[in-house]
């Protein structure tokens, strides 16, 4: 596949991918007071909680817990083009440390990150991107006044 459109086609598999994680979901939702809420709703709880764009403005009105992500690709080669795809777990302050989960280790930020992980790095998921495996490169610590949490980047290679 020539350019970039890969970059819309991995938006697309990541949101399916964390929509479809029970993990992602529960730590994502864990403060809304309907939990048996039918699939239209959860997809709407979703998608104002899950962004493929890494604008976070330090206005949101909504506490909880949020991901913003997107692609890029920082090189081509002859063949081949790196693909990398950044992403913000970001949660309210005020309700980092209130979460525990089972099978999960740290505050709501790091349970998310690790379901991401989870979510993203699994057998049939790294399928959906680019021909080799997909890896975490690295994790960072998001900081703003309202909100904190990780910055995660993941590599994978792709057909140019």
């Amino acid at each position: 596949m020539k350019g970039i459109k890969d970059r819309g086609l991995f938006k697309i598999n990541i949101k399916k991918l964390l929509f479809t994680s029970d993990d992602v979901m529960k730590i994502l939702l864990a403060d809304t007071e309907d939990t048996n809420m039918g699939t239209a709703q959860r997809k709407q709880l979703f998608d104002d909680h899950v962004k493929s764009h890494l604008f976070i403005d330090d206005t949101l009105s909504d506490k909880g817990a949020y991901i913003f992500f997107d692609c890029d690709i920082p090189a081509f080669y002859a063949q081949t083009k790196k693909c990398r795809i950044v992403v913000y777990c970001v949660c309210s302050r005020d309700l980092l440390d209130d979460f525990k989960m089972e099978g999960f280790v740290g505050n709501r930020a790091d349970c998310l990150s690790q379901a991401i992980e989870a979510a993203l790095l699994n057998p049939v998921a790294e399928k959906e991107f680019g021909i080799g495996d997909l890896t975490l490169e690295g994790v960072d610590i998001y900081n703003s006044k309202e909100h904190y949490g990780t910055i995660m980047v993941f590599e994978t290679e792709c057909f140019r």
